[in-house]
Formats: C-alpha cells, sequence, structure tokens
C-alpha cells in the first residue's frame, strides 16, 4: 500500500456518499483497516470502495433488520 492510497475519514465519507460516522461504525466493527497518523485515522480508499460495496449488498439482499419482516 502506498501513502497515495491513504483518505481521511471524511474524505472517505464524501467517496462512498455516506458519514463519517458511518465510516468509524465500519472500524469499529472490523470491516475497515486503518492507520493512525497523529490524531486522524487514515483508512485505504480501495478497501473503503470495496467495503461500500459490500455494505450496500448487504443492504438489497441480506439479513433483514430487527422488526423488519421480508416476504
Amino acid at each position: 500500500m502506498k501513502i497515495d492510497d491513504l483518505i481521511t475519514i471524511t474524505e472517505a465519507a464524501e467517496v462512498v456518499g455516506c458519514s463519517r460516522q458511518n465510516i468509524h461504525q465500519w472500524i469499529q466493527k472490523g470491516f475497515l483497516g486503518f492507520i493512525q497518523m497523529g490524531n486522524q485515522k487514515l483508512v485505504n480508499k480501495d478497501a473503503v470502495l470495496a467495503t461500500s460495496e459490500v455494505m450496500s449488498n448487504r443492504k438489497k439482499g441480506g439479513r433483514p433488520r430487527r422488526g423488519n419482516k421480508k416476504n
């Protein structure tokens, strides 16, 4: 991995069109790795895109959320 492949949490959220909080949740759940540089967390842009795609597919065809039943 090259340093050029790393982006901030804010940039990651902008790239995939979600909130910064969402990116932090992916990190906390272990879906996305990060590197700590000073007081910033940096993530790999390709990994963010891949994680976003997986999460999008889970929403479309994955398990229903609690309280929602699939017919």
